[in-house]
């Protein structure tokens, strides 16, 4: 991990592919925590925005609030410049064809795109607010694609107006808590959410 820029605000890294921007729900080695740990009398070492895992490229990140602030709201006003470069194992022959590989999230396929953002984030949680009465065949369509991909130790939490007896059957099928217009205390709802992924014996980095 090569520093190519450092001050006192701010801190460029060049990130080797194969290293994590920010911890993981396994793995806590990352960008944000070397640089972290490398700093320990820093205000905070936090990313300004993030590299997939397999990305090798340039990573901003903060060395104070106000920086993060200035930098990030850069980001999402989109003045800042961005180049993406790809390196092909070898020549392509072909005038053309076919990339058979995910570009996207599955916008056409709920919970394809559900279990994409999870896989991106490197989430610890999963939450959906459902608002309609498809939460049945959404929680279980979610929770397949999430076994598939190998998320079914990430806790999925789910939130709506939903009758007692499909509450119990989404708890059944593998969903961690339910939450209904009843559980309005949205501090307690927060905490319960933390101690659920603190109780998850996977989450251990």
């Amino acid at each position: 991990m090569v520093v190519l820029h450092e001050d006192a605000r701010l801190l460029v890294i060049d990130k080797p592919a194969g290293l994590l921007s920010q911890p993981g729900v396994r793995v806590h080695d990352s960008v944000s925590a070397r640089a972290a740990e490398a700093r320990p009398d820093a205000e905070r070492v936090a990313l300004v925005h993030r590299l997939d895992m397999d990305t090798s490229g340039v990573l901003v990140l903060a060395k104070d609030a106000a920086a993060h602030r200035a930098l990030g709201a850069q980001f999402e006003r989109r003045t800042v410049a961005k180049r993406y470069r790809a390196l092909l194992e070898r020549p392509v022959a072909a005038a053309g064809g076919i990339v058979a590989l995910a570009l996207r999230a599955d916008l056409d396929d709920r919970p394809r795109q559900i279990v994409d953002a999870a896989l991106d984030e490197s989430a610890h949680v999963v939450g959906l607010s459902i608002l309609s009465g498809s939460h049945l065949a959404l929680v279980r369509d979610v929770i397949d694609a999430m076994r598939a991909e190998g998320l079914g130790d990430i806790p999925l939490v789910v939130g709506g107006i939903i009758p007692d007896a499909d509450a119990d059957a989404l708890r059944a099928y593998g969903v961690a808590r339910v939450y209904t217009p009843k559980d309005f205390e949205l501090n307690r709802i927060m905490l319960d959410i933390v101690a659920l992924v603190g109780e998850a014996p996977s989450r251990a980095a």
